[in-house]
């Protein structure tokens, strides 16, 4: 039980050091971080991830910003579709999207440790999740609030936990004699 305090603390302690760059910031300094913004925005608003284009005409597909396509007089993702569905979706229900990124940068390091955990010693694996905690780039991509590194490789993370869970995939009698 000691364990699992100290872990949650860590955890909920790392949360608030990876998200200070965002507080009280709703300007993004890049245009892939805004584009990933603007249609996760629309999608919690209007549920659609297609935004009508302010300009149709001649040329229009020469007018649109970096990250962005224009298809058939609609802007569009140009970029990892996956962020602007899931944090539209859970923007509905909670408006910091921002946030969103350091919680799934935790829930990563958490899916982690849970896969080192079995292969490799209780030290190990604690040693490892916290030497990602600690990643530099980690550290950086945690602290950008849109972009769409760390939410990728955190689902990464989390889909292969709960793939090496599942009874019947991996047996745990059998999965280190492979």
């Amino acid at each position: 039980m000691r364990h699992v305090i100290i872990v949650i603390t860590v955890a909920m302690v790392t949360m608030v050091v990876y998200a200070v760059p965002l507080w009280g910031f709703t300007v993004f300094n890049s245009p892939d971080e805004n584009a990933n913004a603007v249609f996760s925005m629309y999608v919690a608003e209007h549920g659609s991830l297609h935004i009508p284009a302010m300009y149709t005409g001649e040329g229009a597909e020469f007018f649109t910003p970096r990250s962005v396509q224009y298809r058939d007089g609609y802007y569009v993702p140009g970029s990892f579709i996956g962020l602007p569905l899931i944090y539209g979706v859970l923007g509905k229900l909670v408006p910091w999207m921002p946030f969103f990124t350091p919680l799934f940068a935790l829930l990563g390091i958490l899916a982690f440790w849970g896969i080192l955990r079995p292969i490799f010693s209780h030290q190990i694996a604690t040693i490892s999740a916290f030497l990602l905690l600690i990643h530099p780039a980690w550290w950086y991509y945690s602290s950008r609030g849109m972009f769409p590194n760390v939410l990728f490789v955190s689902l990464v993370l989390l889909g292969l936990y709960f793939l090496l869970k599942h009874k019947s995939v991996v047996h745990s009698e059998n999965f280190l004699s492979k």
